[in-house]
């Protein structure tokens, strides 16, 4: 009799946990996360981000593939179905039906090559803080840092970089320039003022004052023949001769964005720059300009060109 009595009172804890999780996982609601069904790298991109949100979330997470075909209607119906209480979109694809789930939805975008409009999302830019601050801890004598950009595609990269530059002790000095030939005349202008590794020339992502065939040739020549530091927002530039670069680290893109989209159920819109970055750095141009490092900036290093 005390053994079935024990046996009961086990069941009966037991029962009660369930319904406690059961309860919790309830209120935490779920995620789902729509996305491209794609293949190859970008895939495992996707994979590695939703890995991040699975790490961050206390909700339950699931994945919702579209395709160019798919229509919103449809897929807020399958949101509603799967009785999701947040969802995040990824890439290009997954923004353009995210305005129109939001409208149903706490809804943030993520893995985006620009500026989310008009709802909360994290574009794949790194921060300019995480730019500025890696820049003065492998080059300490850094003074100023020059850049050109379009005010239509970094207009906001440039208003946080003027916050970022003044913590570090740094000055910014931004050209803007609406096409490659604008840009091409700031660059060659701005190329007489460099003296140095005091001097700094960034490469922003855009289209309108960066490209890979006149202007990043250009500097980096100029770079090596005068000892100013060049580094860039492109990941590609470092193989090429850029200082450094930064490359997304997608779990921590993932948990951004889970952060983010609990603010966004709070009722906050925001965009933000990428946070969570991995640095790649060129050795060659390291050891050209003197640069050296210590352990601590080895261990924070993800891929050095060219590779030993």
């Amino acid at each position: 009799m005390k053994r079935f009595q024990h046996y009961i009172l086990k069941l009966s804890v037991l029962l009660v946990l369930i319904m406690v999780f059961s309860s919790a996982a309830a209120a935490a609601g779920k995620t789902v996360v729509v996305l491209p069904d794609t293949g190859g790298p970008l895939r495992d991109i996707y994979a590695a981000i939703i890995e991040g949100i699975k790490l961050e979330s206390q909700a339950a997470v699931e994945s919702l593939f579209i395709t160019e075909d798919s229509e919103p209607a449809a897929v807020i119906k399958q949101l509603q179905n799967r009785r999701a209480t947040g969802v995040i979109t990824l890439g290009t694809q997954g923004q353009g039906l995210a305005e129109d789930l939001a409208e149903h939805f706490p809804t943030v975008a993520g893995a985006l090559v620009a500026k989310p409009e008009n709802l909360s999302g994290v574009s794949l830019i790194a921060d300019p803080e995480a730019l500025f601050a890696h820049l003065t801890r492998l080059v300490p004598q850094s003074r100023r840092v020059f850049v050109v950009y379009s005010e239509a595609e970094n207009g906001w990269l440039i208003s946080a970089a003027r916050k970022a530059a003044a913590k570090y002790g740094l000055e910014l000095l931004a050209h803007p320039a609406k096409s490659l030939r604008g840009a091409l005349r700031e660059y060659r202008k701005l190329l007489i003022q460099l003296a140095g590794r005091e001097d700094a020339v960034w490469l922003p992502i855009d289209r309108n004052t960066v490209d890979d065939s006149v202007i990043l040739p250009l500097l980096l020549k100029q770079a090596w023949s005068r000892n100013f530091v060049l580094f860039s927002s492109k990941p590609s530039h470092v193989k090429k001769g850029a200082l450094f670069t930064f490359y997304p680290d997608n779990l921590g893109l993932g948990r951004q964005l889970v952060n983010l989209l609990g603010r966004q159920q709070s009722g906050v819109i925001d965009a933000e720059f990428l946070k969570s970055v991995l640095v790649a750095v060129n050795l060659r141009t390291a050891t050209h300009l003197g640069v050296s490092f210590d352990a601590e900036q080895k261990r924070n290093i993800f891929l050095l060109y060219p590779p030993k």
